[in-house]
């Protein structure tokens, strides 16, 4: 099998499928509620959200669903255009045996992010540039960017490695959805020039597709007491709990085979 039909044999991942279908969304709109028209706060709800601890330098910046209920948030700090959705007060367990806490954003700064509906954020120094989908719980924890966002990141795609050092080593840059049978062709053929270059231009435009302005916390994930995750993709049902840091990486995560990472962790540059 040639180079060429090895690239067009890509199976692509539901993260790469969930990459795209986050970049569709129009920019007036939420990543989160693609379909929904989102509006800016009454001013009832501002003076509940203010009497409840809130506060923002610019409650006009604040967008939210039509069905947001400013009574399940306390005590925040909100800064730049922040989205909001529906939090109907139930409890998420943390899926550690830790216990549950209810759906709600309480004593947290949230600056330039989205939380979708039904998250639980608790007593968090600070939410950055991040998309938190539906049913995530997050406590005691910080999300963000390291970069501008403009420059969009790459959630750890495109880092290279050394492979066979041992013979004089050679490096595959590596990326979500690289297959073993792709990889060992390209790292049999370092002197043909046309298969390195045939490589070399697919990983630029999967990196471009893949090339985001957010840090995501997906569906159902629990964040608890980590330190920093920064330029990183959080995938469905994943539990960090207790991680120093995790910083430009995807995280891999399925209801049936949920990802842990735990006890003072450090994850850089990872897939």
């Amino acid at each position: 099998m040639d180079i060429d039909k090895l690239l067009a044999n890509i199976n692509y991942s539901n993260f790469t499928h969930r990459i795209d279908k986050l970049k569709l969304v129009a920019p007036e709109k939420s990543p989160l509620f693609p379909s929904m028209e989102l509006r800016s706060l009454r001013e009832d709800e501002i003076v509940a959200l203010e009497r409840q601890g809130n506060i923002s330098a610019d409650w006009k910046s604040i967008q939210v669903t039509g069905n947001f209920k400013p009574d399940r948030v306390w005590q925040n700090h909100f800064i730049g255009c922040v989205v909001l959705g529906h939090y109907s007060g139930k409890n998420l367990p943390d899926r550690t045996g830790g216990g549950s806490l209810p759906t709600g954003i309480y004593r947290s700064t949230i600056e330039d992010s989205h939380i979708g509906d039904n998250c639980a954020v608790h007593n968090c120094p600070g939410i950055y540039r991040t998309l938190v989908v539906r049913d995530s719980l997050i406590s005691n924890s910080n999300t963000g960017l390291l970069l501008d966002g403009n420059q969009g990141i790459l959630y750890g795609n495109g880092v290279s490695i050394p492979v066979g050092v041992e013979t004089g080593g050679r490096e595959i840059a590596l990326y979500s959805d690289l297959s073993m049978e792709l990889a060992e062709y390209v790292l049999r053929h370092p002197a043909d020039t046309a298969i390195q270059s045939a490589y070399r231009e697919h990983l630029a435009e999967y990196l471009e597709r893949i090339r985001f302005t957010w840090t995501i916390i997906d569906k159902h994930s629990r964040i608890l007491d980590t330190k920093s995750i920064t330029n990183t993709y959080i995938g469905p049902y994943s539990i960090i709990l207790g991680a120093d840091q995790i910083q430009n990486s995807s995280v891999f995560s399925t209801r049936d085979d949920p990802t842990l990472i735990s006890n003072s962790s450090v994850v850089r540059n990872c897939l």
